[in-house]
């Protein structure tokens, strides 16, 4: 806990896969049941009920 690894850490594959693998996972400390689980394909899926459900983005708006 507490570490952040550099892009590069994480092995590419080459080959394809079904699904992202998570390389990133974080609880609200202010709402309970609310999760962020960051995946190697640039997803980051978003649970506010304990993980019952999931909604999924890849898309951010950029702030400046």
């Amino acid at each position: 806990m507490g570490k952040y690894w550099s892009a590069d850490a994480l092995p590419r594959m080459y080959q394809h896969q079904l699904w992202g693998l998570i390389v990133s996972l974080a609880e609200s400390k202010v709402k309970k049941d609310l999760l962020y689980a960051g995946t190697d394909d640039g997803v980051i899926a978003i649970t506010e009920d304990g993980g019952m459900n999931w909604t999924q983005s890849d898309h951010f708006p950029r702030h400046t």
